[in-house]
């Protein structure tokens, strides 16, 4: 009897690639030659063919092997990212089989794909090819709601017993009455084949701590339909602790992570790994977009490439007609998305098949706030340092300070402090959030003590402000503590209006501190807005802590509107939401006890005389350039005279009406 082999040695594998590509015919006469001339190695062939009737399609490849086990689920060609999703998983696995290390972004996969593309039946029948491969592993399959991961888990038992696999592989098959399938079962709550390899749901509602089962650590851990439309931050900080704190921790350096789904919104967990917002599963390879030169990015892959519909009308009244647009999926064409465009509407087609995460963005406080998609309000310090010459704020700018004070987890203290360009400097008159920190349940003592020891020499704290209601914490920071703290408006939406009249980008002009381009309208791309925030520059994309704004980030573009409901008198109440908003409303406090900020430093006279001559007529530039002494001299002469008419004749005030016209 052919002794029990699970996989082929290096050598061997050869001649079964060669035996496998010659026609049937042959293979007859050509196992002759090998069982005469290497003995040993036929030997190992018959033992693994007769232990492994899966043995001849896996070396046949991925593709052959999944249109034969899946031939209900794989109907159409592979679309090239599927392909590239396959050719990874395919390879890692074999990798283990052979037991060889896996590269780090080897374990973690994401597979960004809109709706009706098979993302779940790849990655359920990724599943299943662990177990068939590997004769082994225990998968985690976790989703927002235990209900959801439970579906997965019953649409892996069923494709196992549909599609036969057991036949193929024999302990991928229901265990036996008496085995442990008595004890753990073969439904829907937690599924053990006959050879031990398990699935397990586990839904974001119930998650708990630990995941070991019969003393295994989990090999695989799939994150599907996690999020949902309509989440408040709240439930999104939830959903992703458990998935870090709890989830991901099942495994070991092994494990292996896939995640198949789309962003959903803007604030998703999803989205906020793919864009970098959260650092979980920070090492992955992305199966998005392809770029021109063969390489994967970030961006999700659209159902159709540059889709453009048009509104037609007919008697029955008004649908959409794709004009323009390529389908990215062998086996749907462009006529088939125009069909799922008229059924689901276009509103949710660019939502869910194109990722126009703005479709389903929810109503925001701040909604120019952008420091994730094109990361308009943040720069770095290095990138102020080349603007203005000096890595913090110069001495001799005015700025203020906004404070939100809580002493619980919930409710968190809060500092913001801000700048505003003097003028006559690049940026006159732009806004820098430029210190940022939070404290939870820390006595005020002894936050006075931290802020006190961030502050730099010769810092110009014109303005303090902080919420009116606690009078007793101001009392004790202006008598106690040397600062010189004044209420502010106590309006639930005071300074609201301001600040976003600094955050919109006024696309006339280009950004001043990111690269910028002029789009297909003459206008830029990005454009200029009028507030930034400053952070670490390790932390421009990633945030980790105050260095980076983590927090006073995040709730400037969480803060959402609290959904209106219709009063007794019929009408609709409309205020921001009360989670997360202590770095907000510590920001805001500045907005709404000045208007527009932190007071601007204005020239002196003589600074606005030499602010009107051109830079190249200055005696600095002029000396620079090497020009004649007495040319220069001249040359200054003129400019300062020609600038003091400029002003008015020499500092005499312009009068001007109520709009703004010079009076005579």
């Amino acid at each position: 009897m052919p002794k029990i082999v699970n996989q082929l040695k290096p050598e061997t594998e050869p001649l079964v690639r060669q035996l496998l590509l010659l026609p049937p015919e042959l293979r007859g006469q050509a196992l002759k030659i090998i069982q005469e001339r290497h003995p040993a190695e036929a030997e190992e062939l018959a033992g693994y063919f007769a232990n492994n009737k899966g043995g001849v399609d896996e070396m046949l490849g991925y593709e052959h092997w999944l249109k034969k086990l899946g031939a209900h689920t794989f109907t159409r060609e592979f679309a090239p990212i599927q392909r590239r999703f396959w050719e990874w998983n395919w390879g890692a696995l074999m990798k283990i089989r052979r037991g060889q290390p896996l590269e780090k972004r080897e374990k973690v996969g994401f597979l960004p794909w809109p709706r009706m593309t098979g993302k779940s039946s790849n990655v359920e029948w990724a599943c299943i090819c662990e177990g068939a491969l590997l004769r082994g592993g225990y998968v985690i399959f976790y989703s927002g709601k235990q209900a959801q991961a439970e579906e997965h888990v019953t649409a892996i038992r069923d494709r196992i017993e549909s599609e036969k696999v057991a036949e193929i592989y024999p302990w991928l098959g229901k265990p036996k009455v008496g085995a442990h399938g008595n004890k753990f079962g073969w439904g829907k709550e937690f599924l053990m084949t006959s050879g031990g390899w398990a699935i397990r749901p586990v839904g974001a509602d119930v998650a708990i701590r630990g995941g070991k089962t019969l003393n295994l650590r989990p090999t695989l851990i799939v994150i599907d339909d996690l999020d949902e439309l309509g989440e408040s931050p709240a439930v999104v900080e939830h959903k992703e602790g458990i998935l870090t704190r709890a989830v991901l921790p099942m495994g070991d350096i092994n494990t292996r992570v896939l995640v198949p789904q789309n962003p959903i919104h803007q604030n998703s967990v999803v989205n906020r790994m793919l864009t970098g917002a959260s650092m979980a599963l920070a090492i992955r390879t992305v199966f998005g977009e392809i770029q021109e030169d063969g390489s994967l990015s970030n961006k999700p892959i659209q159902a159709v490439k540059g889709l453009v519909y048009e509104i037609r009308q007919s008697n029955d009244g008004p649908y959409a007609e794709i004009t323009q647009g390529e389908s990215l999926w062998p086996g749907i064409s462009v006529e088939d998305w125009e069909s799922t465009l008229n059924l689901v509407s276009p509103p949710a087609f660019n939502s869910e098949f194109q990722h126009d995460m703005t479709i389903a963005q929810e109503e925001k406080m701040l909604p120019e706030y952008d420091d994730r998609l094109l990361r308009l309000h943040v720069v770095t310090w290095s990138q102020f340092e080349a603007k203005y010459g000096q890595r913090r704020i110069p001495g001799e700018w005015n700025c203020d300070v906004g404070l939100d004070l809580g002493f619980t987890t919930g409710h968190k203290s809060a500092w913001s402090f801000l700048t505003k360009v003097p003028e006559g400097l690049p940026l006159s008159g732009s806004i820098f959030r430029y210190r940022a920190r939070s404290f939870t349940a820390m006595a005020l003592d002894d936050q006075v003590l931290a802020i006190h020891g961030a502050l730099w020499p010769n810092e110009q704290l014109q303005r303090e402000f902080m919420s009116h209601e606690k009078l007793g914490e101001r009392i004790t920071l202006n008598q106690k503590h040397g600062w010189h703290f004044q209420p502010c408006d106590s309006g639930k939406e005071s300074g609201v209006s301001q600040w976003r009249h600094y955050l919109r980008s006024d696309r006339s002009q280009p950004h001043p501190f990111h690269r910028d381009e002029k789009t297909i309208d003459g206008r830029w791309k990005l454009g200029r807005p009028a507030y930034f925030d400053i952070v670490s520059d390790e932390q421009f994309i990633a945030p980790i802590d105050d260095f980076g704004m983590k927090r006073h980030r995040d709730s400037a573009f969480n803060w959402r509107k609290v959904p209106p409901k219709l009063t007794e008198k019929g009408l609709t109440v409309e205020q921001p939401a009360k989670v997360n908003d202590d770095e907000v409303d510590s920001t805001r406090s500045i907005f709404a006890a000045s208007g527009f900020g932190p007071l601007q430093k204005s020239m002196t006279p003589e600074e606005r005389l030499q602010s009107m001559v051109p830079e190249a007529y200055r005696p600095q530039q002029m000396a620079e350039r090497q020009v004649h002494p007495n040319q220069a001299a001249m040359t200054s002469e003129i400019a300062m005279m020609l600038a003091k008419k400029a002003l008015g004749g020499g500092g005499k005030p312009t009068i001007t009406d109520e709009f703004g016209n010079v009076r005579a």
